[in-house]
């Protein structure tokens, strides 16, 4: 089994990512942090909504 450089990082792990893989995982870690902001910021406007 090969194994991927990106969590463990050992010496015989995959380490030759392709070019749109790369772009694929940076475009889903935003969109995460973009749907974390937007879920974070609809709890303050409820919360608000509420007093």
């Amino acid at each position: 089994m090969s194994g991927f450089h990106i969590r463990h990082q050992k010496a015989d792990e995959r380490r030759d990512y392709d070019e749109f893989y790369l772009d694929w995982i940076f475009w889903v870690y935003l969109a995460g942090i973009e749907l974390t902001n937007r879920v974070v910021e609809g709890q303050a406007a409820s919360d608000d909504s509420v007093d």
